[in-house]
């Protein structure tokens, strides 16, 4: 079977080294899914790790947050769901952590909102980013740090490959990866300096 994707590894890559260039060291990721359960989760989460380890920094278990499961639930203020994602988010700042990486937009984005009831300042005091450069990353007049992932270019991957299945029953199957980018918005900068 033929496969279209976003290099997701080389994303989580670039977002870490991003946050590392601004000088963050106790960088945090966070999935709503189990890492194990969504490729694209875990091939992010690997270049998180990769990233790290490449720059001298050894990974922090406590760092990681999976399996929140709370996207299904949101945007309701004050259920069991929104309080299990402000408390995550709490738990990781008081560890010390001054940027976040979450599996997508969406989930930057109820951080950024969990980071305001919290009066946690972002960037100033926490750094977050993204992943897809969706609709979720520019919400409420600020733009979410992301990985752009070239859709369009997917698509027309897809189209070819179907194209060239219908002409070629014999086509060998492949693993079509599409390059992305780091998008730097509002919501990374610098590490607090009060560790």
């Amino acid at each position: 079977m033929h496969n279209v994707t976003s290099d997701n590894l080389e994303g989580g890559r670039q977002l870490t080294e991003h946050l590392i260039e601004l000088g963050h060291r106790n960088i945090a990721f966070m999935c709503d899914s189990c890492i194990d359960e969504v490729s694209s989760v875990g091939d992010r989460f690997g270049g998180y790790l990769n990233q790290l380890k490449s720059a001298g920094i050894t990974p922090n278990s406590e760092f990681i947050v999976e399996s929140l499961n709370v996207l299904e639930g949101l945007p309701y203020p004050q259920n069991d769901v929104s309080i299990r994602l402000l408390n995550a988010v709490k738990q990781l700042y008081s560890k010390k952590i001054t940027a976040i990486i979450t599996e997508n937009d969406e989930l930057a984005y109820y951080v950024l909102l969990a980071c305001e009831k919290l009066n946690i300042s972002v960037p100033s005091e926490l750094s977050i980013c993204g992943f897809d450069n969706s609709m979720w990353s520019k919400k409420e007049n600020i733009s979410i740090t992301t990985i752009n992932q070239d859709f369009i270019e997917m698509g027309e991957q897809i189209s070819h490959i179907l194209l060239q299945s219908s002409c070629a029953a014999d086509l060998v199957p492949a693993k079509h990866i599409i390059p992305v980018k780091l998008i730097v918005g509002d919501t990374t900068d610098k590490p607090r300096f009060d560790l």
